[in-house]
């Protein structure tokens, strides 16, 4: 596979590196001038104006939002927590899915990479967020971290939830 970078002046002066060969670039056969990352592009503005729009409910259900703005008692409801939740879950799993599935193709491969990086930056995230929020409402005995998701089945809760979601 010969990309041309002809249009980038100092690409040409330099030779690509090891781990760049034909194997960290499949599935761009064929490919002209790398015109295939324009539908790889669109999908992650996508994915983010979704979730920048899914994030609306999870402020607005925000108790530090709430207490912030000086809204609690108005925006406050039976429930609260877990329409943050859902909908927190739904911008982790939709907005981060490339970079789950990226992460797990990486560590297939034993080529860690930025897929892994962020994948597991927002996978740890999102869990311990879940963890906290637990611990905050102590709806949770675990004494740390390992524990709650040891007796809250987390990883098998979030697997069950990608499918729900992705199917």
């Amino acid at each position: 596979m010969n990309h041309d970078h002809s249009h980038y002046p100092d690409h040409a002066s330099h030779p690509l590196p090891a781990r760049a060969t034909l194997q960290s670039h499949q599935g761009h056969e064929g490919m002209a001038s790398h015109a295939g990352h324009d539908s790889m592009v669109d999908d992650f503005r996508r994915r983010f104006w979704i979730s920048l729009a899914l994030t609306i409910p999870v402020l607005a259900t925000s108790e530090m939002v709430q207490q912030f703005l000086g809204l609690r008692q108005v925006l406050a409801f039976p429930g609260d927590r877990y329409v943050e939740f859902v909908f927190a879950s739904a911008i982790y799993f939709y907005g981060g899915w490339p970079f789950l599935t990226g992460l797990v193709d990486e560590l297939k491969k034993k080529l860690p990479g930025m897929m892994t990086l962020v994948g597991l930056a927002i996978s740890v995230a999102y869990l311990y967020s879940a963890y906290a929020d637990d611990k905050k409402n102590r709806t949770s005995e675990a004494s740390n971290f390992a524990d709650a998701v040891r007796e809250h089945r987390v990883i098998d809760q979030m697997l069950q939830t990608s499918e729900a979601v992705f199917g």
